[in-house]
């Protein structure tokens, strides 16, 4: 596995993994993080086709330390693998935040995957792509 800033890639799968946070502010009237949603991010990669997903979601609920500060409480991390557990850990509002980011992901991903297909088609010509995975 090589390792490249946040990103690491996975020559024997041919995937690129990252891991990413979302931190959750529950709404106006609290301004500090109660917690953070950390996910990782992978992108597989075969001949010229590409696939991807979010998996291992963990909810990390942050506390106020002696300092006044909020930080990530040790050992209270929570996987949010079933939806009534994530129900009962994240409020339906932060579930709707959680999914907008990550469609924003995607997007940012899909725009990016398709500036590097266009600069590759053009350097290459056509792609006839298989449609079998």
């Amino acid at each position: 596995m090589k390792k490249n800033g946040i990103v690491s890639f996975d020559s024997a799968s041919n995937a690129y993994k990252s891991n990413g946070k979302y931190v959750v502010y529950p709404g106006r009237i609290i301004k500090h993080a109660t917690g953070e949603v950390k996910f990782e991010f992978v992108v597989e990669i075969k001949e010229n086709r590409y696939r991807y997903y979010f998996h291992n979601f963990i909810y990390q609920p942050y506390v106020l330390n002696r300092y006044g500060k909020y930080v990530p409480a040790s050992g209270k991390a929570i996987p949010l693998n079933t939806f009534s557990l994530s129900k009962d850990v994240l409020a339906l509002q932060e579930q709707a935040k959680l999914a907008t980011y990550i469609e924003r992901q995607v997007e940012t991903l899909k725009q990016a995957m398709k500036m590097t297909l266009t600069a590759t088609k053009k350097k290459n010509g056509t792609n006839k792509v298989d449609s079998e995975w």
